[in-house]
């Protein structure tokens, strides 16, 4: 057995006239006979992890494990921030980074002028400029030796809130919150569906829906090739016009004038001379009333029978309302007519533009 020195034996101290000696050398300690610490005992911090403690070392590893300020990978609840900005130790922008690793993630309650939000941003490399609650500058910020900065990458209310976390570009929110984000989405979408300003409807008709006018055109079945349609038949010797009704939808922005385009095939080729009015009537009109003044252009095609889409006209119309009479003629003895069999109408169409606010309800 061992020498020991044993409290009680009359050795109070270790050392010289009561003075306990500042070094003593053991090659362990025991109390009850069992082991209290050795040298080389791993219960000991070795000296990394003493500088971890202290917030100066690295990763941790094997022998290291202790986290660190310049750890990665760390979420840090911050209890004593209260706020975004405004400096000092209640607000992040107030938070020390030098010398702290970007990718910390932070995690606090913003008091949010009475109503607690709960935000988690992470410190990020760069020079972003602030513009709060998304970028935070912190106050350390300095270029070229401290240019990070804090980005939110999470807000909520309570933990099943849904997160909106980036800067709008289409719509402006009056805060940070998801009802106000959401309000902010539903003004624009509102706005989107109700005006209908630059939206364009297409209106057709086909020739079993005109009637013969001018020069009496034969409007019925037509063979061309192996095609059998309805189709107006307009000779070249005089002028020809058929007329149609269009019913303009409440939705026609009524200060904008219709725009026609007609469908026709030649049975020769050549230039044909084209007129259209228009004539609007409302409820108490007179509908002995004359069309509107006439819009003359030419069209050509270069080979018979094929389907030719005439560029489109649009006719100042006379009168007002949403009955609208369409007629459409081909000026056969004009100079500038020079196609010289028939010409086949297969068709008009007519483009409006929708107004900018909702029709009014029926009454």
């Amino acid at each position: 057995m061992g020498n020991a020195i044993i409290p009680g034996n009359g050795v109070d101290s270790i050392g010289e006239s009561g003075t306990p000696w500042a070094t003593g050398f053991f090659t362990a300690l025991q109390k009850g006979g069992q082991d209290v610490v050795v040298t080389n005992d791993a219960r000991l911090p070795v000296a990394d992890e003493k500088a971890a403690m202290a917030g100066t070392s690295g990763t941790p590893s094997t022998t290291n494990r202790f986290i660190t300020a310049a750890d990665r990978g760390r979420l840090w609840a911050l209890p004593d921030v209260v706020g975004m900005t405004g400096g000092g130790s209640t607000k992040l922008d107030g938070y020390v980074t030098s010398g702290v690793t970007v990718g910390l993630v932070v995690c606090f309650v913003d008091a949010n002028g009475g109503t607690p939000l709960w935000r988690a941003y992470q410190l990020t490399a760069g020079t972003t400029a602030e513009s709060s609650p998304n970028v935070i500058r912190p106050d350390d910020y300095a270029t070229t030796t401290n240019e990070k900065v804090w980005k939110l990458v999470s807000a909520a209310t309570s933990a099943d809130a849904l997160a909106v976390a980036f800067d709008p570009d289409h719509y402006t929110p009056a805060g940070t919150s998801l009802a106000q984000h959401l309000e902010a989405i539903d003004t624009v979408l509102g706005s989107v569906l109700i005006s209908r300003t630059g939206t364009f409807r297409v209106l057709s008709k086909s020739p079993h829906e005109m009637i013969a006018n001018t020069g009496t055109p034969t409007v019925g079945s037509l063979t061309i090739g192996s095609m059998k349609v309805q189709a107006v038949t307009l000779p070249n010797d005089a002028t020809k016009s058929v007329q149609m009704v269009f019913r303009l939808p409440d939705e026609w922005d009524d200060a904008t004038s219709p725009k026609l385009k007609l469908e026709w095939a030649g049975a020769d080729t050549g230039n044909v001379r084209w007129e259209t009015a228009i004539t609007l009537f409302d409820s108490g009109d007179d509908l002995t009333g004359s069309l509107g003044t006439a819009t003359a252009f030419e069209d050509t095609t270069a080979a018979a029978d094929e389907l030719v889409i005439s560029p489109a006209t649009q006719p100042t119309p006379a009168g007002a309302g949403r009955f609208a009479l369409v007629e459409v003629s081909r000026i056969g003895a004009h100079a500038g007519d020079t196609l010289a069999g028939n010409v086949y109408l297969l068709g008009v169409r007519m483009q409006i533009e929708e107004s900018a606010t909702e029709p009014t309800a029926w009454t």
